[in-house]
């Protein structure tokens, strides 16, 4: 259970890191463990059919997948939530793109923290010169070193999403096309994925279940939490009028 003790800061007694981003009751901790088991059972990278007979590497992935919820994703929602109960006007998105991330690093395909700003920023369209070759930005910046990949070509029609958008929230006040609003009754949000040609806009109504189980069992209960926005997986932004 050493994942709770790195979120709280502290583990028996010493501090463990600069930041507390969410303290766990320790009463609770078991429970979180077996439900993110059970709702993610069917995952191609959790194999084992008994929580007390998984591989290191299923348990890692698990307290992996609890962290990220928990430090990023969780928070940025618990937030979103208390500015929908001041009548603001929150929209909530969600990128989930496989990055192609190293295996032997991260074996869960996704997106990681703030890699939004690659599309925003037009990262994919940007050259230059190294030693004489022509190289893509984001081969330098985002890529494994261990196996660096060039643009595909879904992340062009991602960088046209996001700068609309941006360029529609700076200049109208909203999204280029309609958001539903993210509320305690309605919990819409909208998901950015991708085929092999094209970026993907879904509108959901419904939270992804990790994060709808903690809210629903945990969330309540309050956060010390810091907003960082992303985790693996999502981040939002509040408009106010």
């Amino acid at each position: 259970m050493k994942v709770f003790q790195s979120l709280e800061g502290y583990g028996e007694g010493t501090k463990t890191n600069g930041k507390r981003l969410r303290y766990v009751p320790e009463k609770d901790r078991e429970e979180i463990f077996e439900n993110y088991f059970r709702i993610l059972s069917d995952e191609p990278w959790l194999n084992c059919t008994d929580i007390k007979h998984c591989t290191a590497l299923e348990y890692q992935l698990l307290a992996e997948k609890i962290w990220a919820d928990m430090a990023f994703v969780l928070p940025a929602f618990e937030h979103a939530l208390l500015y929908s109960d001041k009548s603001a006007f929150v929209a909530v998105y969600y990128l989930n793109v496989d990055m192609k991330k190293s295996q032997i690093e991260y074996p869960i395909p996704g997106a990681g923290h703030a890699e939004d700003i690659m599309f925003m920023l037009d990262v994919p369209s940007m050259e230059l010169k190294l030693n004489g070759k022509s190289t893509s930005l984001w081969e330098i910046l985002h890529s494994p070193p261990s196996n660096p990949y060039r643009p595909e070509e879904y992340m062009y029609h991602m960088v046209d999403i996001f700068v609309n958008h941006w360029a529609s929230i700076i200049k109208h006040g909203h999204p280029a096309s309609p958001w539903p609003q993210f509320e305690r009754e309605y919990k819409h949000f909208v998901e950015w994925t991708n085929n092999a040609t094209h970026a993907i806009e879904k509108v959901h109504s419904k939270l992804p279940p990790t994060i709808e189980f903690m809210i629903d069992t945990y969330g309540s209960l309050g956060s010390s939490a810091t907003v960082i926005s992303s985790s693996l997986f999502a981040l939002f932004f509040a408009l106010l009028f």
